[in-house]
C-alpha cells in the first residue's frame, strides 16, 4: 500500500497503545498551555470586557434580553437600552451571550474564572486538532507537535487571555468537533450510528455559527476532507477527480445537512437579522486593488505565524492607493502557494490538506468581503494550525531516508521552537493585567491605533483625570483623518468621551459640541440625545435641555437618570407641575437617591404641595444632610404651622449658611406675619 492510499484509509478503532499515546499527548499539550497562558489569569477585564460582560451590554438579564438576543445584531444588542442604530445586519454571537450570562450568575466579577474557562476553550480546540490531525497528518507524532505548536503560539493571546475573545475558541471548538464528528459518520457502518454522528456534527456546526460567523467556512472544508478521505476512497479506480466525486456522494448524507445549517443561518441572518453588514470602506470597486490588498493580508499573516513576534491589538493596516511591484510579489506568492496546494489536494497529500484549512479559515478575513477591522490578528485563529501543521508535515516525512540517529535529534527542533513560543505567549499575556498596560504598549508597537487612545482616554475619564482625557479624545480624533491607513474606530464613543471630559472639566459647550457631533453619527440614539441635553442644562437652555430629554425618552422610556434630569429641566424651565409628574415617577422606583428627591421635594414646594415636600425632604436630608435643604424644610414646617420645628431647623442653616440666597429667602418668608 503507498502513502496514498494510507491516508486515505478509515481511522481503525485505536488500539490500547495508541490511547496511551493520545492520552500522553493530551497530558503534554494541556500542560503546555497552562505554561503558555497561566501568566495571564490574573487580569482585569479589559477593552470591550467591560461593555459586553462587566457593565452587562451583552450579557441576558432578563426574559425580554433573551428575546432580542435572537433578533437584534450584537451592535443592536448593545443599544438596546437607548435605540437601535438605523442600520441593520453585523456581527451576531447570541451564543457567547449566553455563555458569558451564565459564568455572570456563578462567578459575578471574579474575573479570574472567566480567564481559566478560556484556558479551557483553547484546550478544548487543541484536543480537537490534535485528533484532527491525526486522521490529516497520517499519526499521532506530526498531529502533536502541530497542535503544541498552535496551542502555545502567540497568536492565541488575543483569543485566549482576552476575555471576550472567547468568541474564537467557541467558535473553533464546536467547529473542530463537528468536523470528527462528520468523520465518525463517514467511517460509521451501521446506519444508525451514521444518523447519530452525522446529527451531532449539524448540532455543533449550528453551535459555531451561533458563537461567531466565521464558522460559516467549515462546510468548505468539510468538502476536502470528504473528497480527500472517505471510507470507500482507497476502492477508487480511474481518474483523481473520479475518486473525489466518487467520495463526495459516497459523503453527500453527511455533507448535506452541514450546508444545509449553514443556509438556514444565512437565511436566518438575511430575513431576521437584516444581512449580514458592516460598514466598512473595503473592499472597493477597484478588483485589482482588492486582490492586492487580499495578497498582502495574507502574506502579513503567514510572516506572523512563522516569525512571531508580541501580538498586537493594532488593526492598522496601509491601503495601497495604486498597483504596484510589491503587490504583484504578494499576488505572485499567494498564487504560487495556490498552485502548490492544489497539486497536492490531487495527490492528497496531508501537508495540502493542512494549507486547505489554513486558506478555508481565512477567507473571511482576506479584505475580500466588508468587515469592521480589515486586519487582526486574531483572525488567524484557527487558522494558524493549518500552516504549522502542514510545516510539521513536511518535516516529518522529509528526513525518512535520513540516519535513525539524525531523525531522533531532529525532534529537538520543535521542542525548542515550542519551547520559545511558550515564552514568548507568557510574556504577551502580561500585557492584558489592565487596560492601561495593554492599551500603552500597543501604542508602543503602533501610535496610529484609535482604539488603544480612545481607550486610554475613557479609562482616564473614569478615573477623573479630565485633562488627559480631553487630550487623548483630541488626538484620537485627529488621527482618524491620516490617509493611507484602514483603522477602525467609533466616532460616537470618541466625540462622547471627549464631550463628557470637557463637561465634567467644565467647559460645556465646547462639551455641547462634541455631543453634537456624536448624535450626528448616531441620531436614533438616547445615549446622544441625554448628553446633548445634559449639555444645554448646564449652559441654562432649561427649554432645549428639556426637549432633548424628552426625545431621549421616546426611545428609551425606562431611563431613569434621562427622566431625572427632564424633571429637573422643567423645573428650571417654569414648568413646574409637569417636572413634579417625572419626579414622582422615578422617586417611586429610586427612593435613596438624595439628588432626585431634592429636585422632588422643590418641584412640590414650589407648587405648594408642602405636606408632600416636607416628607420628601426629610426623606432626602436622612439620606445625605444638607442645610440648604433643611432650610427648604423649615420652610414647608412654617406654611403648615409647625413654627417652632421651622425656628429650629432654621437656627444651624443661619449660623452657618448666612449668605446664601435659598437661606435668606426662608428667612425672609419667616418674618413675615
Amino acid at each position: 500500500m503507498d502513502r496514498d492510499q494510507a491516508h486515505s484509509e478509515p481511522v481503525a478503532s485505536p488500539s490500547s497503545g495508541s490511547v496511551g499515546f493520545a492520552r500522553k499527548h493530551l497530558l503534554w499539550l494541556f500542560l503546555a498551555i497552562c505554561a503558555a497562558f497561566g501568566s495571564g489569569v490574573a487580569g482585569e477585564f479589559v477593552w470591550i470586557d467591560v461593555v459586553e460582560i462587566e457593565e452587562a451590554g451583552y450579557r441576558v438579564r432578563d426574559a425580554q434580553d433573551f428575546s432580542q438576543l435572537w433578533s437584534l445584531s450584537l451592535d443592536q444588542y448593545l443599544e438596546r437600552d437607548s435605540g437601535t442604530p438605523e442600520g441593520r445586519g453585523g456581527y451576531w454571537r447570541p451564543i457567547y451571550a449566553l455563555g458569558i450570562t451564565f459564568n455572570w450568575a456563578i462567578w459575578g466579577d471574579w474575573v479570574v474564572w472567566y480567564h481559566i474557562e478560556n484556558i479551557l476553550w483553547h484546550g478544548a480546540v487543541v484536543a480537537g486538532l490534535y485528533l484532527l490531525g491525526r486522521v490529516i497528518l497520517g499519526g499521532p507524532g506530526p498531529a502533536f507537535w502541530a497542535a503544541l505548536l498552535f496551542a502555545v503560539h502567540p497568536l492565541g493571546v488575543h483569543s485566549v487571555t482576552w476575555i471576550s475573545g472567547r468568541k474564537d475558541t467557541m467558535c473553533a471548538a464546536f467547529a473542530v468537533f463537528s468536523l470528527l464528528s462528520m468523520l465518525r459518520a463517514v467511517d460509521s457502518g451501521e446506519r444508525r450510528a451514521r444518523l447519530a454522528w452525522s446529527t451531532v456534527s449539524s448540532v455543533l456546526l449550528l453551535l459555531a455559527l451561533l458563537s461567531k460567523e466565521l464558522a460559516l467556512v467549515a462546510p468548505a472544508f468539510a468538502l476536502v476532507l470528504v473528497a480527500t478521505r472517505t471510507p470507500n476512497s482507497h476502492h477508487s479506480s480511474g481518474t483523481p477527480i473520479g475518486g473525489f466525486v466518487r467520495n463526495l456522494q459516497a459523503g453527500a448524507f453527511v455533507l448535506v445537512p452541514l450546508w444545509g445549517v449553514a443556509f438556514f443561518v444565512v437565511l436566518y441572518r438575511m430575513f431576521v437579522l437584516g444581512g449580514f453588514g458592516l460598514s466598512a470602506d473595503r473592499p472597493t470597486e477597484d478588483a485589482l486593488l482588492n486582490l492586492a490588498v487580499s495578497a498582502a493580508l495574507f502574506t502579513h499573516y503567514e510572516s506572523v505565524i512563522v516569525f512571531p513576534r508580541v501580538p498586537s491589538i493594532s488593526d492598522a493596516f496601509a491601503i495601497p492607493d495604486a498597483f504596484g511591484p510589491a503587490h504583484a510579489g504578494s499576488i505572485a506568492l499567494q498564487g504560487a502557494l495556490g498552485i502548490v496546494a492544489a497539486v497536492g489536494l490531487w495527490k492528497r497529500r496531508p501537508w495540502a490538506i493542512a494549507l486547505a484549512w489554513f486558506f478555508i479559515w481565512l477567507l473571511p478575513a482576506s479584505g475580500l468581503v466588508p468587515l469592521r477591522h480589515l486586519r487582526a490578528e486574531r483572525y488567524l485563529y484557527p487558522a494558524s494550525w493549518g500552516l504549522l501543521a502542514a510545516i510539521v508535515s513536511v518535516f516529518a516525512f522529509a528526513p525518512a531516508l535520513a540516519p535513525l540517529r539524525a531523525r531522533r535529534a531532529a525532534l529537538a527542533v520543535p521542542a525548542v521552537v515550542a519551547l520559545g513560543l511558550a515564552g514568548l505567549t507568557a510574556y504577551a499575556s502580561t500585557l492584558w493585567k489592565d487596560e492601561e498596560t495593554l492599551f500603552r504598549a500597543t501604542l508602543d508597537q503602533d501610535p496610529r491605533h484609535l482604539e488603544s487612545r480612545l481607550g486610554l482616554a475613557s479609562l482616564a475619564l473614569r478615573e477623573e483625570r479630565y485633562d488627559e482625557a480631553i487630550e487623548l479624545g483630541r488626538e484620537a480624533i485627529r488621527r482618524a483623518d491620516d490617509p493611507g491607513t484602514f483603522v477602525y474606530w467609533s466616532p460616537v464613543v470618541a466625540y462622547t468621551n471627549l464631550g463628557l471630559a470637557l463637561y465634567h472639566d467644565g467647559q460645556h459647550r465646547a462639551a455641547l459640541r462634541n455631543f453634537e457631533e456624536a448624535l450626528a453619527v448616531r441620531p436614533g440614539s438616547s445615549i446622544a440625545l441625554y448628553h446633548t441635553g445634559l449639555a444645554l442644562l448646564a449652559l441654562g437652555d432649561h427649554a432645549g435641555a428639556a426637549e432633548r430629554f424628552a426625545r431621549a425618552l421616546e426611545i428609551a422610556p425606562g431611563d431613569d437618570l434621562c427622566r431625572a434630569n427632564y424633571g429637573l429641566a422643567l423645573l428650571r424651565a417654569g414648568r413646574v407641575e409637569e417636572a413634579g409628574s417625572q419626579l414622582s415617577q422615578v422617586a417611586s422606583r429610586s427612593p435613596d437617591d438624595a439628588a432626585l428627591l431634592i429636585n422632588l421635594g422643590s418641584a412640590q414646594l414650589v407648587l405648594e404641595r408642602f405636606d408632600d415636600a416636607a416628607a420628601t425632604l426629610e426623606r432626602a436630608i436622612a439620606i445625605k444632610p444638607d442645610l440648604v435643604q433643611q432650610a427648604k424644610l423649615a420652610w414647608c414646617k412654617w406654611e403648615l404651622g409647625e413654627r417652632q420645628a421651622a425656628r429650629d431647623l432654621m437656627v444651624e442653616p443661619a449660623r452657618e449658611l448666612p449668605n446664601d440666597p435659598v437661606v435668606r429667602f426662608v428667612q425672609q418668608r419667616m418674618l413675615r406675619p
